[in-house]
């Protein structure tokens, strides 16, 4: 069981994006309308780009970082700063990056909170298809997800159809399980994941509670359908919805060959996907929770490691902090509060985690950097 301590070791100001890797940290100075890269041994400047925009976006591609703003973008080399390539008048910005690095996530419009999104090929330098919300996009290796109305389709790094899926498909394939949903629509909520060539999708059906499907990436074909809920340390009472709940936060960890995630009310899930029957697991959190004043949303903008998953609190008349949550045994441990700033409390948005450092960013553009100690 591992245990861990941070200590808060430097804070920079007026940041509204940032990248981190093990070695640097590359930040946007909103104010003096820099990028920078810092050394993360002495905090030092190594090398900084002046980029005018009231708004930024970073992604890292291959061994460079892309700037955008919404209608200009330049690649400048990770180590030199050096410009690579530069564009004026694309009329869409680079989001982010996913493992298959010729293919980006891009947004037209100058904030990621509203828009269109597309995926823009570095093979054919032109956009394969736009879709009007970025939950919908998702790039796993070489495989392009496109989620349309209700419908997924797959495609290859040309923009090629591969596979066509339908939701309504389930109830021929799986008629006793959706018998209880009755002629409720399905909704995919969102992509989880890839893991051993099947692709997680998190599915609600109105009120009645979510499931869990698992496609096999070749072919489309629904191959896992997840619905079935067991309850670890708690007994819900009557009345209780006892399913898979709605709205949750979901991710994978491909090392341990498992699914796991988080739900409003705190309760943790996870599915071990190398059962021969794998089922949803579930636990109560609450007792813990409510033990550090934790808010009930603060899984959102979460950072995991290998051990911990690291969360943002931040409420109206509570004190901003961020706790580790312990993965195997579901303790806090360890947690760090904020100040207080001027006349508000300052917000924790947005959590980073390397296996060196800890970057929580806040609603102010303060972005808090926790270096990990050794043997704790």
């Amino acid at each position: 069981m591992e245990m861990i301590n941070y200590l808060k070791k430097n804070t920079f100001n007026n940041i509204s994006a940032f990248l981190c890797t093990n070695k640097c940290l590359y930040i946007y100075d909103n104010r003096c309308k820099n990028i920078s890269c810092i050394n993360l041994e002495m905090y030092k400047e190594i090398w900084h780009y002046t980029y005018e925009a009231s708004y930024v976006l970073l992604a890292k591609y291959k061994d460079s970082i892309l700037i955008s703003d919404g209608d200009n973008s330049v690649q400048l080399d990770l180590e030199s700063g050096n410009e690579i390539t530069t564009s004026t008048s694309l009329g869409y910005t680079f989001i982010f990056h996913t493992e298959f690095s010729e293919l980006i996530v891009v947004c037209k419009s100058y904030s990621i909170l509203s828009g269109i999104y597309g995926v823009y090929s570095f093979i054919t330098n032109r956009i394969l298809f736009w879709s009007n919300d970025i939950r919908l996009v998702r790039i796993f290796g070489e495989l392009i997800i496109n989620k349309t109305e209700n419908d997924i389709y797959s495609l290859d790094k040309f923009g090629e159809k591969i596979w066509h899926f339908t939701p309504q498909s389930l109830k021929k394939v799986y008629p006793e399980k959706m018998e209880k949903y009755g002629e409720n629509k399905i909704k995919i909520n969102h992509f989880v994941g890839v893991v051993n060539s099947i692709l997680w999708l998190d599915v609600n059906v109105n009120k009645n509670g979510s499931f869990l499907l698992g496609l096999d990436t070749e072919t489309g074909k629904c191959v896992y359908f997840l619905n079935t809920v067991e309850h670890q340390n708690y007994v819900p009472s009557e009345g209780d919805f006892v399913g898979f709940p709605c709205q949750t936060f979901t991710t994978h960890d491909a090392e341990r060959n498992i699914l796991f995630g988080f739900a409003p009310d705190w309760f943790h899930w996870q599915v071990d996907l190398s059962s021969s029957n794998p089922t949803i697991k579930m636990w109560s959190l609450e007792d813990e929770m409510t033990k550090h004043h934790a808010h009930v949303s603060a899984y959102m903008g979460c950072g995991i490691s290998d051990s911990h998953v690291f969360f943002p609190v931040g409420s109206l008349g509570s004190t901003p902090q961020v706790f580790a949550l312990n993965r195997e045994t579901l303790k806090v441990d360890w947690q760090y509060h904020f100040t207080e700033g001027g006349q508000y409390f300052t917000t924790p948005t947005k959590v980073e985690v390397t296996d060196t450092h800890l970057y929580v960013l806040d609603n102010t553009g303060t972005l808090n950097i926790f270096e990990k100690e050794e043997n704790a």
